[in-house]
Formats: C-alpha cells, structure tokens, sequence
C-alpha cells in the first residue's frame, strides 16, 4: 500500500483527469478549421491580458537571479561575482587558515540559511568572491554504496543555486572543490570507489571542460600550482595533471607516481616554490616531498601512524598531523578488526603486542625544517588528527579525535586547549580573532582564538557523519552537514551574555547533552579538607562553578575555576560570606550573578544581592518582603517571584524596581542599598 499523498499534490492528482480532459478537448477543438479560427480570435481579443504574461514569464526566466521558470538557472559572469580569492588548495592555501573574503568575524551565530537540496556535504566548500562551491553525497546505502553526488555553486549571500554538475552517473564525494582562475577542480567518489575521476568545471557555468579518470578513490583535494593540479589517488598514487585540456578536450597526464611506491595517497597536497608535499596513509606512513615539474622525489620522512591530514606550510616549516583511526572510525574500532587480520595471517604473540602498540589510539603533531628536513619537535595527543593543522601568525590550532581543541606554539608547546567532549575530525577555521571547529557528532564552536573562549556554539542538525570543515567569508561561517546540507550561520556583532536561568531544562539557554564521561576528573573540597554542604543548586556559568553551602558553620558562595590555565591546579577563585543561608537557586548574567540571603523562618527581612563575577564584590543589594520561590534573569533584567502573586522586575544594572505587580508595594518607604556590602 502507498502512503496517503496529503496537500497540494494530492488535489493536484484528484483533479488531473478533469484538467487532462478540458486540455485534449480544447487541442481536438483547435485542430478543427472551425476551431482554430475560433481560438485565433479568442486570442486577438485577450492580446493585451496575453501580452503581460508573456512579458512576466520572460522576465522570470532571464530577470530573476538564480530563478527560471523551466528549472535552468543562468550562469553568473565571473565579473559580477565579487571580488574573486583563489581558493586553489584546501583550506583556501598552505596556512590551511578556511577564511575567504569579509572583514568581520562571525560573532553571534544566528542561523542565516541553508541549501538542502542535497542532505548530505562530506567535502568542505571553498570560496571565492561570492561564491560558495561544494560536492555533495546522497543515497549512500547497503544497495547503493557508491551513493549519489555533484558539484554545487550557490550565492554566499542567499544561498540560491547559480549552478549544478550532477551527471547521472556522478557518485557521492568526499574530496573538495578548489577554484583556480575560472577552473574549478573536485575528485569524486568514496574509499570503496575504484575508478573514480578528476573534474575540472568551468567557474562562470558549471560546464565540463576535462575528466580524467584514475584506478582507486579520490578522496584527496587538489592543489593547483602554475598551471597544473596536483592530487592523490588513494590506491592508484600520486598524479600531476594540466589545468589546460588539449586541443580536443581530453586531460593532460604531465607525470604520475604509482601506488606501489607512494602507497595509499589520501592527504590533500600543498605546494610551494617548485617542490609538492603531501602524506600517505595506511602502508605508507610518510610525508614526502617531490619536484613538481618531474615528479622526481625529493625525500620522505617515515611517520610511525598514518598521515591522512593535510600538510600546512608556513615561514620554512612544515607542519604535519599523523594519528590512528579514520573519519568514520576511531583507532579503539579498528584495532580488533586488524589484529584479527594478522592473526589471520599467522603472526606471532610478539607481532600482535607490537601491533597493539602501534594501533593505539594517539596522534602526533610534527613540525619539519624545510631546510634539513629534520624533525624540530613532535606535539602528542590522545587519538589520531585527521584535520589540517591551521597556522595562525603567532600560534598553530587543531583539533583531535579526543575531543580537544589545541593551541601550540610555533616552538610545539601548549598554550591552550579546549575539551569538545566530543571526537573532532575535520580542520578548524581561523579568523581575525575567533576560531571556528566543528565535532564529529555535529555541534560548531566559536571560541575566541587568543585563550580558546567559548562565544557560541550551534547544533548543525541531526545525523551521524559530519566531516565537513568550517569555511569564513563575509561574516558567517560556511559548513556542510550529515542531514542539512549546506549551511550558513554567523553574523558579526556583539554575541549575547552567557546565561544561568535556573529554567526547566536545568538552567541552560540550549539542549546541549550531558558529558558522556562518569569518570572523577576533580572534586571540591579536597580529601581531608573541611567539608561543604551544598545548600542550593550549583550554577556553571562561563568556564566557573558558582556554589552556595555552608562549611564550619558559616554561609559561603564560591567561585570554582572548572578550566584553569595549563599548569595549574584547579582552584576556589573566591569566597563571599553571609549571615543567613542561601537556599534559592542562584542566577547570572554576564559578569553579574544575583543570590538569596536569609529563610522564610528567620526574623530577619531576606535580601537579594547583586554580586560581581570577577571579585564577588557587591553592585547592589535589596530587601525583600518574603523568601522568594524562585528568579529567572537575561541580559538586562532580574525578575523576583516574590509569593503566589507577586513577580517584581529590577534592572540588573542600578536595582530599581522596573514594574511590580503589587503597585501598592512599590513606594519611596521600601528600603534598599545599592552599595554597602555584607557581612
């Protein structure tokens, strides 16, 4: 049985035999002599109702940008795409920085748009005036591994398609475009693909102007360097291509290196002054340099994992990410699978412990000397990097698949890092002075890029596979998604305070979900140290643990460090003692947090304080009639229920009683202090 069509489409089929009907009886009329002459005058007489539609239509079809009324969608000159960026590697060039055009950071990260059309975007997308470009991969399944793909280019601004290359025997693809000129490069296919091709699409329209196709996967991205493109090809090697076709369209092949040598070349290759340097991955566990004019090899470093990241390249230094697992599974999900493959082979007790210990999961940062091709230093982390390494001016930013987020230095030592909670597969985004970083599970993050603060995070939708990276350009940040397609978010502007409002779904303004850890990373006081009875829900606030309790008898709130600098301990930031108890859940806002002294059976009024962040200092305090049943706040307003009936609204800044709903309670004989402290 069919699934019951609902809506437009169903009275569209309810009353197709009807208009079918009216239409081939109007077309027998018309075919008729009489009948014709007929429908001739009928038309005369409606020449001008006619005329305007005629004139509607055309300009639907060639007026409208992005829009016709026949499904094509005209091509846009590259003079009127804005100011036009290479984006000839990925990442947008050697640094890996995946910033394009725009001046301003995407601050707040309001949802702007999104091109759904194609669910799924595994590639990264790159950018180029105002364009964004990016491959898709829909209908993957048990029946349908190879699945469903294109190269789509949509407007950056509204995210209208300007146009589409979906042959239908496209497959669904992991690679990444790349825009040199007025080419546009893209490999196509997944790791199961072995024929998979090369495109090379015209930038203007869409249009092919070369295909080449290989004898493994590219899952690669390209480079593309004085006039030629250069990228792996899984199982098949390494190949150097020429932009240019020849005269009757076919692709150039200037020099290729074979899989038996450059074994499982899946890194996107980078190239710089004449020389190509790209990773290889299971089997070949190297980074190697070669001529790009010969394909002659230059040298190769052994690496003890595989390297599937992209080597970044900056200031005579080479920076590779090396590490077990792959995007789609971790190294603790492969590790039985390939000791069962050598066991299956006969290899000794010994050969298996020494597999262990190399299938471990790790990932290491290194950093080459061009000059010597010696190893400067190594940065280890506790799973494999599968992103690029990004090189900002002063600092080196990437991500792990344990979770974290790292700032290293150029010298490989660790100046911050900032725990996801979740695996990070793909390359960070880095710009003026935010960094952007998505988790493999779908949740993106804007983190101040000088100590790795958060400034907001969004969800990316639902799905399990989200290895798209991050691309900035206008003040928004371009991302493709495992059931949204692609997507665009951010704006520039001043990001909204971090909120406590003690609401419904535990204080929090988003769904984030719980730490998937139950392990004891720190506790609160120490063993041994006089203990806290916690007297009020805890508040997390903005990197700090705000408690009310008592200890020793004596009322306290206190400031917890829940990430404190590398290096030290984790810490009581500071401590504000009370007379009476503090039982209401507390709330805050920014730098200014709100509590409750004092209990409906004490004889003293209870007071409401306004305390700062920094130094728990007080802005202002004020007495209340009751204890109150609870308080919500946002950004510039404390709201105070203060019985059954009574909700009072204060400004957080002065105090003052913006509104009460009892009227007759507000008066110039309620007492308040706005300065002198507590006790």
């Amino acid at each position: 049985m069919f699934p019951v069509l609902v809506g437009p489409l169903q009275t569209l089929l309810a009353l197709l035999p009807a208009i079918l009907l009216g239409v081939g009886s109007m077309l027998f009329a018309a075919f008729k002599p009489a009948g014709f002459v007929k429908l001739v005058r009928f038309c005369w007489r409606q020449k001008l109702l006619l005329g305007c539609a005629a004139v509607v239509m055309a300009c639907w079809h060639y007026g409208v940008p992005g829009r016709s009324l026949f499904g094509r969608h005209p091509a846009t000159s590259v003079a009127d795409a804005g100011a036009r960026t290479e984006w000839d590697a990925f990442r947008g060039g050697a640094r890996r920085l995946g910033r394009g055009p725009g001046a301003s950071d995407p601050t707040a990260g309001t949802p702007v748009w999104r091109n759904d059309r194609d669910r799924t975007v595994l590639s990264s997308p790159a950018l180029t005036g105002d364009r964004v470009i990016f491959a898709t991969a829909t209908d993957i399944g048990p029946f349908s591994p190879e699945g469903r793909g294109a190269i789509v280019c949509v407007d950056a601004h509204s995210g209208k398609e300007i146009w589409r290359y979906a042959p239908d025997n496209y497959r669904a693809t992991f690679s990444s475009p790349v825009v040199h000129e007025n080419c546009v490069v893209c490999g196509e296919g997944l790791h199961q693909v072995d024929d998979a091709r090369v495109t090379c699409l015209d930038l203007s329209s869409g249009a092919k102007k070369w295909e080449f196709r290989t004898k493994s996967h590219v899952e690669s991205t390209a480079a593309i360097a004085d006039g030629h493109v250069f990228l792996g090809a899984g199982d098949d090697g390494f190949y150097c291509l020429s932009l240019e076709p020849t005269a009757d369209g076919q692709p150039q092949v200037v020099w290729h290196l074979n899989g038996e040598e450059f074994r499982d070349c899946e890194s996107s290759p980078i190239v710089s002054e004449g020389v190509v340097y790209f990773g290889l991955g299971d089997g070949g566990f190297a980074v190697c340099a070669v001529e790009a004019k010969t394909g002659t090899l230059l040298w190769r470093v052994k690496t003890p994992y595989p390297v599937f990241a992209p080597p970044t390249l900056a200031k005579g230094k080479l920076y590779i990410a090396t590490g077990n697992g792959n995007f789609v599974q971790s190294a603790a999900d492969l590790i039985e699978m390939k000791l069962q493959m050598l066991k299956d082979d006969g290899a000794s007790e010994q050969q298996l412990a020494a597999a262990r210990e190399r299938l471990k999961p790790v990932g290491e940062v290194w950093c080459i000397d061009l000059a010597t091709h010696a190893v400067d230093w190594k940065f280890e982390t506790g799973d494999a990097i599968l992103g690029a390494v990004v090189c900002g001016d002063d600092s080196l930013y990437f991500g792990s698949r344990d979770g974290h987020l790292y700032r290293v230095s150029p010298e490989g030592q660790l100046i911050h890092k900032f725990d996801l909670r979740e695996p990070i597969v793909a390359s960070p985004a880095l710009g003026l002075k935010h960094v952007y970083c998505a988790t493999a599970s779908g949740r993106l993050f804007c983190l101040e890029a000088s100590v790795l603060k958060p400034a907001w995070d969004a969800s990316l939708g639902g799905g399990e596979t989200f290895a798209s990276s991050p691309a900035i350009a206008h003040g928004h940040v371009y991302i493709g998604t495992a059931q949204q397609g692609l997507r665009c978010l951010g704006q520039p502007g001043t990001p909204e305070p971090p909120l406590w409002t003690h609401g419904d779904r535990g204080g929090g303004a988003d769904d984030d979900r719980v730490p998937v850890s139950v392990a004891v990373l720190w506790q609160f006081p120490s063993e041994g140290d006089t203990p806290l009875i916690v007297t009020a829900p805890l508040m997390p606030l903005d990197e700090a643990l705000y408690v009310a309790g008592t200890r020793s008898g004596l009322h306290e709130f206190l400031k917890l460090d829940v990430a404190p600098a590398v290096g030290q301990e984790r810490r009581q930031v500071w401590s504000r003692r009370f007379a009476g108890p503090l039982t209401v859940p507390p709330v805050g806002s920014g730098r200014r947090l709100c509590v409750v002294e004092g209990a409906s059976s004490t004889a003293n009024q209870p007071r409401l304080h306004c305390l700062s962040a920094d130094d728990g200092q007080t802005f202002w305090s004020d007495s209340l009639t009751g204890l109150p049943s609870g308080m919500t706040i946002d950004s510039r307003r404390i709201f105070v229920w203060g019985s059954a009936t009574r909700l009072r609204c204060l400004d957080l800044e002065s105090g003052s009683v913006l509104w009460d709903t009892d009227e007759a309670a507000v008066s110039s004989a309620e007492r308040r202090d706005y300065s002198s402290p507590v006790a």
